[in-house]
């Protein structure tokens, strides 16, 4: 009797150790998939080129970091706005404006950015650049999701 509660003692922590192992595990997945996807890889890029991108992307970045500062702030307000006893829908109207102008400025910096990138690439880099664009179609969503 004494062997069989052992053994069954023992077996019940054997199985508790495999599933937070696989919740672990799951775990693991589940940040690897909410990391942000690389950056599109262009081929052939000469040092100048590395150069370049690299102060664009550095101004691209603090350009937006405003806008989407205050982007997330709408956003607070509008969940803010739309969680109260009491909704004032001119109010949560004028917000849903503000984050829809706000998205669509990032929108149009997102393609001032592109087009610049692309303005210093080959017609090779362009078309990797491209395709790799449409195969990820999902990069450009949102990461907060």
């Amino acid at each position: 009797m004494i062997v069989a509660l052992f053994a069954s003692t023992s077996l019940f922590a054997q199985q508790r150790q495999e599933r937070q192992r696989g919740d672990e595990q799951r775990m693991e997945q589940r940040a690897h998939r909410g990391q942000r996807p690389q950056k599109p890889r262009i081929p052939n890029l000469t040092e100048e080129q590395e150069e370049q991108l690299k102060t664009f992307k550095v101004a691209h970045e603090k350009e937006t970091l405003p806008l989407k500062n205050q982007l997330n702030e709408a956003e607070a307000h509008f969940q803010t706005l739309t969680t109260a006893d009491e909704i004032n829908k001119k109010e949560v109207g004028r917000v849903i404006e503000t984050i829809a102008d706000l998205k669509a400025e990032l929108m149009m910096k997102r393609v001032d950015h592109m087009e610049e990138v692309k303005s210093i690439l080959t017609e090779e880099q362009k078309v990797a650049l491209n395709n790799q664009l449409v195969k990820e179609p999902g990069r450009r969503k949102s990461r907060r999701r």
